[in-house]
This record gives structure tokens, C-alpha cells and sequence, in this order.
């Protein structure tokens, strides 16, 4: 019999992830962004997202002046109105259905008034590779589309986005979409030093929306048919732990860098089928990891799938910065570093305009083989979407 409670995913992370939030931000660092967050107009984008949600409902109880939530999943953002109703009273928050790919930002910022602008959003499957409009929808969103605004804004002072372990040495057209994000916030302070930004890569959030973990774990609950890669290891982190260190990221002594959880903290990397065996054998589930599915599971045993392939686009162990980067590290405390925004490559309007006119996969790989130092992509492996 599955137990509920030990399927829900607070539990779970602290029995398997960590007992405690590693990033806590101290009593001085929330009196800082409390003070930082007052009297703000505050855009987030990716609002009802895995992270922004979480980042939001804590947002909300700081003073500011107004807030932004926009995302383009109507039913999430719904739940996410709803959520906020029943926390907080006579706060001035409003919620937009739109995708940055659509909405005109450079208006929005500038007749909102906003003065600090948070992403959570981002195209984040390396299976969003697979397809050319796919690819270019990702760049929209991950790089071009945010950045669409008038830099000379009276009222603009902070920009925040997410990045991703991807962006070190990449081996994705993902990776390398939030690489050119960093990038793209390097040269924007280098030319508006009125404007602080400011980013995180993060360890993978475990068991967050569209991840194997949360898939895997659905299909325990719904007694599925699932499989998981073999030779795949990942540091992992809470949710609680995501949002400290986007908080952590908004500090003044962060700005203008990458923020990174440093390894010793983060412990040893961990196996995707080390994980889904805790998760089983909490619940006292029978399984068996099989090399080919053949019938659906039944209440006494479960059959797992393991694939062994080496997948498209996919690390088989995680780095959370390059070898060429590492000059440029800093240690801020024994829980993080902040990598020093570079200007590492030149992603400028011209090579990135040729790039989108490319029509061809392969040709887009060579011409980001020739741009990005460390970006490596290897043909004829197995593809994300025939996996399980």
C-alpha cells in the first residue's frame, strides 16, 4: 500500500535530499531584502512555475508596492491567485496570463513603473532540441525575448534570472541558451551600470515539475510504467533551498555575478535510480529494474526500466562551472560562490540574427560548436524523447 504522506514531496526531500535548508538566508540578509524589496514595482515572470511559485508566496510577504505575477499557464497561475488570497489581505498583486514570447515587455517596464525584474521562466528540457521551432521558441524565451526592454528606463534597477548547471561547458542547445543569457546580463551592466543584475545556477530542484523525479514519482502513485536512466548522476537540492539561494542572489554583495552552491555543501552526486529506490522502499514497495518492459505493474511489484544509453544532449555527471571559469570564481560563505559575470564569448545581434535564420539542426550545432568554447554535441546517440 502506497502511503500518501510519504509520496508528498516536502517529505521526501527531507528524508532523501536534505533534513535542513543549507541556504538559509541569515536574520541581516532578510533585513537587507526587506529593505531592498520596499516601495518596489516587482515583475516575476514564471510565476506559477516550479521555483517562481515557490519564490512568490514568499515574495509576497514582503512590503512592496505593487506585483507583477505573469506566467502563461492559466491554471497554474489560477492556483496560484487562490493560494495567495488565503495568505495575505489588501496587497496589490496582479496576475497576467501571457508569455514573454507575446507581451510587449519593454512597454510593460516602462508604464508599470517596474523596478525590479525577476525570470523564473525558461524552456528547460534538452528534448526541446529536437525540432527546429522548438529550438527556436527556446531562444525566444530562454535569451532573446526577455531581454526585448529599453535599458534607459528611469525605473529599472534590478534584473534576476535563472540559469542552469547547463551553461557550464554545455552539451545542449539549452545549456547554451542560458550561457548567452549570462552573457547577455554581463554586457548590460558593463553599459548601464545604473542596473544591478544578477543570476544562480542551481543544482538540480528535486522532484520539480517535468523532471524524471516527478515523473517517476507520478507514476508510482498511479501504479505506471516508467523508466529511468542508469548511468546518470545529479547533485540535487530542495525547493526550499532553490528559493534561499535566489533570495541569496538578490543581495548586494552578489550583484552583478552568477551565484553557485558549492560542492562541499551539496555532498556527493546522486544516481537517479538510487533516489527512485529510496522513494520505493520508503513507501515498502517491491521492485524490480528491468532491461525491457513487458506488462503494467500490479500492486505487489514494480517494474522500472533502466536505460542504458547514452542520451543526446545529456551529461552523464554534473559541473556547476567550467575549467575556463574558475578564475573568475569566489567564495561568499561555506554554502555558495559567485562566478563573476565574463564577457566569455560574442554573442552579438548579427551572429545571433544569422543563427536563427538557420533552418537545419546540425548546421545550428556547428555554428554554436564554433561560437561557444567547451560546447560539445555528439551525433547519433539516443533521443530524450524515445526514453521512457
Amino acid at each position: 500500500m502506497v502511503n500518501n504522506k510519504h509520496l508528498d514531496i516536502e517529505f521526501l526531500e527531507k528524508k532523501i535530499i536534505s533534513t535542513k535548508n543549507r541556504f538559509k538566508l541569515s536574520n541581516q540578509e532578510n533585513k537587507e531584502l526587506s529593505k531592498f524589496f520596499e516601495n518596489k514595482n516587482i515583475l516575476v515572470i514564471g510565476a506559477s512555475g516550479s521555483i517562481g511559485l515557490k519564490f512568490s508566496l514568499k515574495l509576497i510577504n514582503y512590503k512592496f508596492k505593487r506585483l507583477y505575477l505573469l506566467d502563461k499557464n492559466e491554471n497554474e497561475l489560477a492556483a496560484l491567485n487562490r493560494t495567495v488570497i488565503k495568505k495575505v489581505a489588501n496587497k496589490k498583486i496582479e496576475y497576467i496570463c501571457s508569455d514573454i514570447n507575446t507581451i510587449d515587455i519593454s512597454s510593460f517596464l516602462s508604464k508599470n513603473k517596474i523596478n525590479v525584474y525577476l525570470n523564473f521562466a525558461a524552456i528547460k528540457h534538452v528534448r526541446s532540441q529536437e525540432n527546429i521551432n522548438s529550438i527556436k521558441y527556446m531562444f525566444s524565451t530562454n535569451y532573446e525575448n526577455f531581454f526585448k526592454m529599453n535599458y534607459k528606463s528611469n525605473y529599472l534597477r534590478k534584473i534576476f534570472c535563472i540559469s542552469t548547471d547547463k551553461a557550464a561547458e554545455p552539451s545542449s542547445l539549452m545549456g547554451v541558451s542560458k550561457l548567452m543569457m549570462e552573457q547577455k546580463l554581463k554586457s548590460i551592466h558593463k553599459k548601464y551600470k545604473n542596473i544591478s543584475v544578477s543570476s544562480a545556477r542551481f543544482a538540480n530542484v528535486s522532484f520539480s515539475k517535468g523532471s524524471i523525479l516527478e515523473h517517476a514519482l507520478e507514476s508510482i502513485i498511479k501504479k505506471d510504467l516508467f523508466g529511468i536512466p542508469v548511468n546518470i548522476k545529479r547533485y540535487f537540492i530542495t525547493h526550499e533551498e532553490a528559493i534561499s539561494i535566489c533570495f541569496q542572489a538578490l543581495l548586494k554583495k552578489n550583484e552583478n555575478s552568477i551565484l553557485i552552491p558549492n560542492k562541499e555543501i551539496l555532498g556527493k552526486q546522486l544516481y537517479i535510480q538510487d533516489i527512485v529506490s529510496r522513494v520505493l522502499k520508503i513507501n515498502n514497495l517491491t521492485f524490480t529494474f528491468v532491461k525491457k518492459l513487458k506488462k503494467k505493474v500490479n500492486n505487489k511489484r514494480y517494474n522500472i526500466l533502466l536505460s542504458n544509453n547514452k542520451i543526446t544532449g545529456q551529461k552523464s555527471k554534473e559541473i556547476l562551472f567550467s575549467n575556463y571559469e574558475k578564475k573568475y570564481l569566489k567564495k561568499t560563505n561555506a554554502a555558495t560562490s559567485k562566478l563573476m559575470l565574463k564577457n566569455l564569448f560574442n554573442i552579438n545581434i548579427s551572429k545571433y540574427k544569422k543563427m536563427r535564420e538557420l533552418n537545419n539542426i546540425n548546421e545550428i550545432h556547428k555554428f554554436i560548436s564554433k561560437l561557444v568554447k567547451g560546447y560539445s554535441y555528439k551525433k547519433n546517440q539516443v533521443k530524450v524523447s524515445k526514453i521512457v
